[in-house]
């Protein structure tokens, strides 16, 4: 009877053990091998999606000159609405004020 629990208990901690180094074996292979490669190659890597992304230099997106700020200096408080010239902008309602009474 001792013998019987003894063996039982060897068996269950040996299929414990096999899981567990699957688990090892698979993470690895779908998360830190990828990530690696990724990072290697000077990339960022998404966990969450298990994506490879390479950065963009900003100014491309932008289409700013490098060191330029995001502020924009408007020469007056209506440019913005007056002088709207962003690819695919519509025309700005303005309003006129109706005649004093």
């Amino acid at each position: 009877m001792k013998n019987n629990l003894i063996m039982r208990i060897k068996i269950i901690a040996l299929i414990v053990f096999i899981f567990a180094s699957a688990g090892a074996w698979v993470y690895t292979a779908l998360y830190e091998i990828p990530r690696k490669k990724c990072e290697a190659k000077g990339a960022w890597w998404s966990n969450e999606y298990r994506i490879c992304r390479a950065p963009v230099y900003l100014p491309t997106i932008t289409g700013r000159p490098a060191g330029e700020g995001r502020e924009i200096h408007w020469p007056t408080e209506q440019a913005p609405t007056v002088n709207n010239s962003a690819p695919g902008a519509k025309a700005p309602v303005i309003e006129k004020e109706a005649a004093t009474q």
